[in-house]
């Protein structure tokens, strides 16, 4: 698993490696299979998900050049692409800012979600047959696994793949690219799953009970499971921007 782990200050960006990732990412250079933007654009995207780099927190070109090893330009790339999705805001005369979050949207976006992931999910269901749900059994394995070792960040991964794997059985393309779309915008919101350390086990038990409803044929409560949770989920994250804000 890649774990590029970002600490920054509103002074300093410190960037830390593993020697597997410091090994990948020459090679991407060499080969040029993945280009430098992307490289960079990858690893703050991670850093803003999981919370290292924190809402209001600069990000600065010199620093990040520095650590990487690049020069300013994929940076910048990198810093455009992010500002473009969100995640990162513009400010006059101080430059690249993690983006705040709002209390309102994070309630409207998991409202949609919730209804859109809920309806994927009944419409999915008859299609699912055992081969398929041997497979969503397989992703909770590895999801259990990550509860007992406290992986959050890989739990995020399996967490998106077993639900992307439901949804993408059923024929309604336009309702999985609404699905993603929103996926891609509240990514940054799997902090939680690091804040608040119960909300694993939570999750894990969530997604149990939606496969075994879904092993079952009741694409209904299948559904209804699914919109709970992102209903639940919200609340979750609209607390810890809270109590963010008061420190």
């Amino acid at each position: 698993m890649h774990k590029v782990i970002l600490f920054t200050s509103i002074l300093t960006l410190k960037i830390r490696l593993k020697k597997k990732d410091q090994l990948r990412m020459k090679k991407n250079f060499e080969n040029t299979y993945v280009s430098k933007s992307e490289i960079v654009y990858r690893a703050l995207k991670k850093a803003i998900i999981f919370g290292e780099l924190k809402p209001g927190e600069r990000v600065k070109v010199e620093n990040i050049k520095h650590f990487l090893g690049v020069s300013s330009s994929p940076v910048r790339e990198a810093l455009k692409s992010l500002e473009a999705e969100g995640f990162l805001n513009n400010v006059p005369c101080v430059g690249s800012v993690v983006s705040e979050l709002d209390s309102k949207e994070i309630e409207e976006y998991y409202l949609i979600r919730a209804n859109l992931e809920g309806l994927a999910t009944e419409l999915a269901t008859p299609f699912i047959d055992k081969e398929s749900i041997s497979h969503l059994r397989e992703i909770l394995n590895k999801m259990e696994k990550c509860v007992q070792s406290n992986d959050y960040q890989e739990y995020s991964t399996l967490d998106k793949k077993l639900h992307r794997f439901i949804y993408d059985i059923s024929s309604y393309k336009k309702l999985q690219k609404m699905i993603y779309d929103l996926w891609n915008i509240t990514q940054r919101f799997k902090i939680i799953f690091r804040l608040v350390p119960k909300r694993l086990s939570e999750s894990y038990k969530e997604h149990t009970a939606i496969v075994e409803a879904i092993a079952q044929g009741k694409a209904k409560i299948a559904g209804l499971l699914v919109k709970k949770q992102q209903l639940k989920a919200g609340p979750y994250y609209i607390k810890l921007l809270d109590k963010h804000r008061k420190k």
